[in-house]
């Protein structure tokens, strides 16, 4: 898009806030009204779209552009930083949206986050505002979920893709649902809840990952390392010398230990055994393009 469409779509953005109407009733909870603009030639279109949310007193407006006709179907979009603020653009480099967000993510189960005003919102591959930034924090969706709160200082659900809380806020921190379970932080001890939001394993571990091929790896306050089932079972303990401990990712899972060289990483294989001793000075997931970085070499795939 030629920046003068920039300045114009500024211009068209300060036009629409010096009247902003009362949004008018449409959906359990948010209530919006659209009004839609098209380029001379027919080939743009804007849409205004004004959010109250049902529960909060709070407001919110946006304002999407995509082209329209043949070329309306959702393209592969790649959040980008353009004149300070961000946008979507396309694999043929076309620019998908007014460039009016503080911040933009990649889209997973089909909705990408974006930031306005501080707060965190959802955007659905066709750029439609779906859930308005009504959260202080939300993370990313997965297995129809996404972790979130509304304010800094608030407790921490899981809402669905209604922009409903599914899971009610009231933990300090959570990982992503993977497996079915998502490992969560209530009064200061880690525990793994099923999607009804009650717990499949209690709160009894200081560190703990998400779930990764039937196993965790997790850590009681004053124990070993440990690799868990989904009972709760632990199927494997580390010894002593083990600092730190990840899942178990396409048959290997990554361990570190303290030498006299600083921290050094190894891998066990899928019955816990030490099948590459610690030597690396960092270690990733097999079946990435890197799996580890050897000291004094570059990174690469271990063989």
């Amino acid at each position: 898009m030629h920046p003068a469409r920039y300045a114009a779509a500024a211009c068209f953005i300060l036009a629409l806030l010096a009247a902003i109407p009362q949004p008018a009733a449409a959906g359990p909870n948010f209530r919006d009204i659209r009004e839609g603009v098209t380029d001379e030639n027919d080939t743009f279109a804007r849409e205004r779209v004004y959010f109250r949310h049902a529960e909060r007193d709070l407001r919110f407006f946006g304002i999407r552009e995509h082209r329209t006709g043949e070329s309306a179907a959702a393209p592969l979009l790649q959040p980008v930083p353009l004149g300070g603020a961000w946008t979507w653009v396309a694999g043929d480099g076309e620019i998908e949206a007014v460039p009016v967000y503080e911040w933009t993510d990649l889209f997973y189960d089909g909705l990408a986050r974006y930031q306005m005003g501080g707060r965190t919102g959802f955007i659905t591959e066709a750029l439609d505002l779906y859930i308005p930034p009504v959260y202080s924090f939300a993370d990313r969706f997965q297995s129809g979920f996404a972790a979130a709160r509304f304010d800094a200082d608030a407790p921490l659900g899981f809402i669905n893709e209604d922009g409903r809380f599914a899971v009610q806020p009231r933990f300090s921190d959570a990982l992503r649902f993977r497996e079915d379970v998502a490992a969560v932080v209530e009064d200061g001890l880690i525990g793994y809840i099923r999607l009804d939001g009650e717990y499949r394993i209690a709160p009894a571990y200081e560190a703990a990952s998400s779930f990764h091929d039937g196993y965790a790896a997790v850590r009681k306050p004053g124990g070993p390392w440990q690799m868990i089932d989904h009972a709760g079972e632990a199927r494997y303990s580390a010894p002593p010398e083990v600092t730190r401990l990840q899942p178990l990712r396409d048959g290997r899972a990554a361990f570190a230990v303290d030498t006299p060289d600083g921290e050094r990483w190894g891998y066990l294989d899928e019955r816990f055994r030490v099948v590459i001793p610690p030597r690396f000075l960092e270690a990733r997931r097999f079946g990435s393009f890197r799996a580890a970085r050897s000291a004094g070499y570059r990174a690469g795939d271990i063989h």
